[in-house]
């Protein structure tokens, strides 16, 4: 028999305000009708959600927790729906809004204001190359040509571009000046002839002789790809002012308008996710003062839709200590998988305290029983979620799973199977905002 709530235990001890029954507080991630997560009562606030209907989701999970207005928030709302939705209580509350676009207004994002050694320019690069991979099926000599000229290109406005060419838009610069030529030679070409003349072993120079082995035929190729991608930086030249490392201290909700569709929308927000974290880390860090003063949500809809984040595992495994928690919205555990692949099951059973998992999206879906939010792949649906959930030991020593497979298919419209680590799973209504 399914537990349709949490026992008293859990109530007291893991949810806020502690030793009541009570679960009313802002300090509770909203996961259904009725259950909730005690932020900093777990080993970590981790909670992924996961369903076919990802707009749903959306207005179910990631609309009520940023009402809830307990800290600084991060929130990738490709469409405006979740700012439309909490802009006004935001203010209320006195929260610094900051919306990031593909262009310079209203706030302006430069991820070269994030850089401070050559390893961030590395992780720079990588963040790019990811976020292509994800629609470019390309194998690893495409993308370690296309890394090897990014990182050189990088490197090279860095250490020797003037202040105002550290921006996206002298990248675009950059790259075009392998189309002018003079003397047989491309502008690209003598920009690092020159570097290499005061200093032959300089990083960019050496990164950019790698790519300059490259086949001509496949350089230029891979040339001219991410000359499509970074015209559409041409005008990115704003100074950064969002002073992300004080999110931490100070109120804010950043919303991230980027669609996971577009290839230079899916860099920005694979770039500003990764570099936040480190913001926030190395601020902490450098203030000794660890964990900040507010903790951060970062709500997380198609998720696995904006690339790998490089060294994504380890800083969401080690998020609990700067009080950060991501809420996943997917819509599939397959679909992580596909993205992150041996990780995603790390991310999932170990990273994630709670899972929310939402049955059938109709009806219709239920009687014809093609509802499968969690993927056909290698993570099959109703066997993930029962496995999720635990297993009782028979009276003849063997396993018999808490919910069968069978049970999760039944799960009607509107509910929603909560899963909590060390708990038996329940099932509840889902979360309605206007309720």
């Amino acid at each position: 028999m399914i537990k349709t709530q949490f026992p008293e235990i859990y109530l007291t001890n893991y949810t806020h305000p502690l030793g009541s029954t009570k679960t009313d507080s802002n300090k509770n991630i909203i996961l259904s009708k009725r259950v909730r997560l005690g932020r900093g009562c777990h080993a970590n606030d981790h909670v992924a959600v996961i369903g076919k209907d990802l707009s749903h989701m959306v207005r179910s999970a990631a609309v009520p927790n940023v009402l809830q207005c307990c800290g600084s928030y991060v929130v990738l709302d490709q469409d405006g729906t979740i700012k439309r939705e909490t802009e006004e209580k935001l203010k209320k509350d006195g929260y610094r809004i900051l919306t990031i676009t593909p262009q310079d207004a209203p706030d302006t994002y430069n991820p070269f204001r994030y850089l401070k050694k050559d390893a961030d320019i590395a992780v720079m690069a990588q963040s790019i190359i990811n976020a292509l991979a994800v629609t470019e099926t390309k194998d690893e000599f495409w993308l370690d040509a296309q890394r090897a000229l990014l990182y050189a290109v990088l490197l090279y406005l860095y250490h020797d571009g003037s202040s105002k060419d550290q921006n996206l838009a002298a990248v675009s610069e950059m790259l075009e000046r392998a189309n002018q030529k003079t003397e047989g030679k491309t502008e690209l070409d003598l920009a690092f002839e020159r570097v290499k003349a005061q200093d032959p072993e300089a990083a960019c120079v050496v990164q950019y002789e790698i790519f300059k082995q490259i086949p001509e035929k496949t350089a230029c190729n891979v040339l001219i790809s991410l000359q499509d991608v970074f015209r559409k930086f041409a005008d990115k030249r704003g100074e950064d002012a969002l002073h992300l490392e004080t999110t931490g201290e100070e109120k804010t909700a950043i919303f991230l308008s980027l669609s996971t569709k577009d290839p230079a929308s899916r860099i920005l927000t694979n770039l500003f996710l990764t570099q936040f974290v480190e913001a926030v880390y190395s601020h902490a860090q450098a203030l000794k003062q660890i964990p900040p003063a507010l903790p951060i949500q970062m709500i997380l809809p198609d998720f696995a839709s904006i690339g790998v984040l490089p060294d994504f595992l380890s800083k969401f495994l080690t998020m609990q200590h700067y009080r950060i928690s991501c809420i996943l919205l997917l819509r599939s555990a397959s679909e992580l998988k596909q993205t992150y692949h041996d990780d995603a099951d790390l991310i999932l059973d170990t990273g994630c305290m709670a899972c929310v998992y939402s049955g059938a999206g109709s009806k219709e879906e239920k009687k014809a029983g093609v509802t499968v939010p969690l993927g056909d792949a290698s993570i099959s649906n109703p066997e993930y979620i029962a496995n999720r959930a635990g297993y009782d030991r028979m009276p003849s020593g063997e396993k018999r799973p808490v919910l069968t497979a069978d049970q999760v298919r039944t799960l009607a419209p509107g509910q929603v199977l909560c899963l909590i680590g060390g708990f038996d799973a329940v099932v509840d209504d889902e979360y309605a905002p206007e309720a």
